[in-house]
């Protein structure tokens, strides 16, 4: 037979090969039955790449459950079908989940036995669902706290029960006032759901249950919602918490997981993360640059680590310098995604390893930087200062022995505009501190370096003007390694 004939034959045989062509006929047929019973599919990414790779000829079969269920919090019944069943979800016009669901299936022939035994199985289902929902509502969730401390996290470094003390703990060390206060509770009682019935069968739900018992039982809204969001972001494509009391959880979360699992040497390798501990890292990078906390990286790993008491870590120092060597390798990958790795690398060089925020106005304001038309011959000439200042001695140059026009300019103009840098630096202003740079150096600095000779015989002129050349590299080291940043 001619292999060319092969996409057809299969076709033939109602075997639809290519997997976009399937993809896009299974997510027309879906839109279609969603249509046929007036709502629309819920998206599920996942779902649709998972039937996908089940069906060989795509066909969506509408089937319906009673609309009792509904009031289930929307998540299980969402959950009961994808995770069970492999349903797809349906909303009506108003945004609000229909009592039906679609199902992916590869005939369509008798769609309505099909549907039929489909329906039984998932009333099934949810009946099962609606006890566990039952039976969780029976009990409080601080009163499911002390089950925590029989759940172990890692065999090193205790239970959950001790996490969520620690957690507790560390809000109230990086926060302050009533945010603070309610932070506390959140972390409280942040993991109870996990000794649920419902998130024991569906553990993605975790976190969304215990805001809907929270809620339910009475817990104040901020409490409930930091419960279900210290777990944001989940992924590249999830948001960030917005408040403050669930950032300050969540990132109260992902620094004690970093610590411990640091400090017993549980690191990441190149094949194994069974902790996420990259994700965390990253987690903490986006919490702090979209969501309404700074986060000072090596204040919060600092505190994180001192709430292991009774835990055997690694010398604490050693954990840090690790750690800001990880959290460091993470955001050149998070960065590099957007900005030249020369960049990044420049102002990582200057970065204190301290608020993440900082680093991020350091990037934006060099790339803004490097597109002004200043920027090509300032950079020839700060690399000069670098290299030439390197072993330049400390100290101030003394404009006494300034002995050419062109180095009195530059030593005048950049006395004048030294304060106006290290003002801007000092409120992280990186963008008006580089304006001034391009403004008042350079002219002075392209003709010092064009008529001026460093290294004389007269060593006084000499190491004075090393000392300018040194004071100038040191200022524009407190924005970024500009002698690591290319023409």
């Amino acid at each position: 037979p001619d292999a060319s004939a092969y996409v057809a034959r299969l076709g033939d045989a109602k075997v639809l090969v290519d997997p976009a062509a399937r993809r896009a006929r299974m997510i027309e047929a879906l839109e279609a039955e969603a249509k046929r019973i007036g709502g629309k599919v819920v998206p599920d990414e996942f779902l649709v790449d998972e039937c996908m790779a089940l069906v060989e000829l795509p066909h969506a079969i509408a089937g319906a459950f009673n609309p009792e269920f509904l009031n289930l919090p929307e998540s299980v019944v969402i959950a009961v079908m994808r995770n069970h069943q492999r349903y797809f979800a349906v909303r009506n016009a108003a945004g609000a989940l229909m009592p039906a669901y679609l199902n992916v299936v590869n005939t369509a022939n008798a769609p309505q036995v099909i549907a039929q035994g489909n329906d039984r199985v998932l009333r099934a289902r949810l009946k099962d669902a609606q006890f566990f929902v039952g039976e969780d509502r029976k009990v409080r969730l601080e009163d499911r706290v002390p089950n925590l401390d029989r759940v172990v996290y890692q065999a090193k470094l205790g239970t959950v029960g001790a996490r969520v003390r620690r957690l507790a703990a560390l809000v109230q060390a990086l926060g302050a006032g009533e945010e603070a206060k309610l932070a506390a509770e959140a972390a409280t009682l942040a993991k109870a759901d996990l000794v649920s019935y419902i998130v024991g069968e569906f553990p993605e739900l975790q976190g969304e249950m215990g805001r809907f018992y929270a809620l339910e039982q009475g817990v104040a809204p901020r409490v409930a919602d930091a419960i279900r969001d210290h777990y944001l972001p989940k992924g590249a494509g999830d948001a960030v918490p917005t408040d403050a009391v669930g950032a300050l959880v969540a990132v109260a979360d992902r620094a004690d997981a970093l610590v411990g699992c640091f400090g017993i040497g549980l690191v990441p390798t190149g094949s194994a993360d069974p902790f996420a501990l990259r994700r965390a890292a990253i987690g903490l990078a986006r919490i702090a640059l979209e969501g309404p906390l700074d986060v000072d990286v090596k204040q919060t790993f600092g505190a994180a680590y001192d709430q292991f008491d009774g835990v055997a870590l690694r010398p604490k120092d050693d954990v840090l310098a690790q750690l800001d060597e990880f959290v460091r390798a993470r955001l050149r990958a998070f960065y590099g995604e957007a900005f030249p790795g020369d960049l990044v690398e420049a102002c990582l060089g200057a970065w204190d390893g301290a608020s993440l925020r900082d680093l991020d106005a350091r990037i934006r304001a060099v790339a803004k930087f490097r597109e002004m038309p200043a920027y090509a011959s300032l950079s020839v000439a700060f690399k000069r200062a670098f290299n030439i200042a390197k072993d330049a001695p400390v100290g101030e140059a003394d404009p006494k022995l300034f002995a050419d026009d062109a180095e009195k300019m530059l030593g005048e103009r950049f006395a004048g505009v030294r304060s106006v840098i290290e003002t801007a630096v000092a409120a992280g202003d990186y963008e008006s501190a580089l304006v001034a740079v391009a403004n008042e150096l350079r002219e002075p600095i392209d003709k010092f370096f064009e008529t001026v000779f460093v290294m004389v015989d007269d060593e006084k002129v000499r190491e004075n003007r090393l000392r300018l050349l040194g004071t100038i590299a040191r200022t524009l080291t407190s924005i970024a390694r500009f002698d690591q940043l290319s023409a």
